[in-house]
């Protein structure tokens, strides 16, 4: 009698504690099922933000809530977010809602068929880089709709020595020209291709091609964004293109470096917007999707390497 009651109570909390499942070989992407994001305990967020420092993309199955609640759920991976800043177009703090297809910016010639990568807000002068990007998926009935994650830091492990050590130099250079996203090419890969060197609304930041991923200072990761990538600082101009798209090329979109998801309704996305690239999808699947999306503000500063 003892024993069942035992076994019972260990049944019990088993079905009602959440579960994480680790789709991949390397522990690159967690799924979490059978939690309730908009009612953690203080331990569960404590515990939710340690998965967050190790796995870059966590997938937050079936959850039904309001943008307030998402928003007050996404806050908990950051400490030190932002309240002040908001990085949204909406009235809802810092979370958007976008319907693909309706406030696309890009060149409708040239990005039909290909994903195109990017990172959040990288190029800023005014805005620390987000730590934490979340997408919510609310529909996504009618389509066959991935999102693309790559890893910076996976690709800097394997970048050889010699090479490491002439990037560990460098200073890249991003521009935040609408004119430059609008008035360009994509390939087949979705690297963007230029059209014009410069453009009148260029606004332009440096900052260390490598930088560490964290606070822990423990792994690198290239500061890389190709949507506003213009040129590396010590380079020329044709230079800086032979060279970023030997990095996007041989290391970052690198068939073992790629994370995918497929989305179901109501899936949650956490990733970490600092040690991942992501994707935006071909026009040719801007139909039936509507999501949330957020870019968390942050104080935290980025961590150059010493040079």
């Amino acid at each position: 009698m003892k024993f069942s009651i035992f076994f019972l109570s260990i049944l019990i909390i088993n079905i009602s504690a959440y579960n994480v499942f680790y789709p991949n070989f390397i522990k690159n992407k967690a799924i979490i099922n059978n939690i309730d994001v908009n009612n953690l305990s203080k331990k569960e967020k404590i515990e939710l933000y340690k998965l967050f420092n190790k796995i870059p993309v966590l997938i937050f199955k079936n959850q039904k809530i309001k943008p307030e609640e998402y928003y007050n759920f996404i806050k908990i991976f950051d400490p030190k977010h932002n309240n002040s800043i908001d990085l949204s177009n909406s009235k809802n703090q810092n979370i958007n809602l976008v319907i693909k297809g309706s406030n696309n910016i890009l060149n409708d010639d040239n990005d039909n068929d290909n994903y195109i990568w990017q990172q959040y807000v990288t190029g800023s002068n005014k805005y620390f880089t987000p730590i934490v990007g979340s997408i919510y998926m609310l529909d996504t009935s009618f389509s066959d709709e991935k999102i693309l994650f790559a890893s910076l830091e996976d690709a800097y492990d394997m970048i050889n020595m010699r090479l490491k050590k002439i990037l560990d130099r460098y200073t890249v250079l991003h521009s935040k020209s609408i004119k430059r996203q609008k008035n360009c090419a994509y390939d087949y890969t979705g690297l963007r291709i230029d059209y014009k060197k410069k453009y009148n609304d260029d606004d332009i930041t440096e900052k260390s091609l490598i930088i560490y991923s964290d606070k822990t200072k423990k792994r690198r990761t290239l500061y890389l964004n190709p949507k506003k990538f213009l040129q590396i600082k010590e380079l020329n101009y044709n230079d800086s293109y032979n060279l970023y798209r030997h990095l996007m090329k041989k290391y970052i979109l690198h068939y073992s470096n790629i994370i995918a998801h497929k989305w179901d309704n109501n899936d949650i996305c956490v990733f970490n917007n600092r040690k991942l690239m992501h994707t935006l999808s071909s026009k040719k699947l801007y139909r039936d999707i509507i999501y949330l999306e957020c870019k968390l503000p942050t104080k935290q500063k980025i961590y150059d390497i010493e040079k």
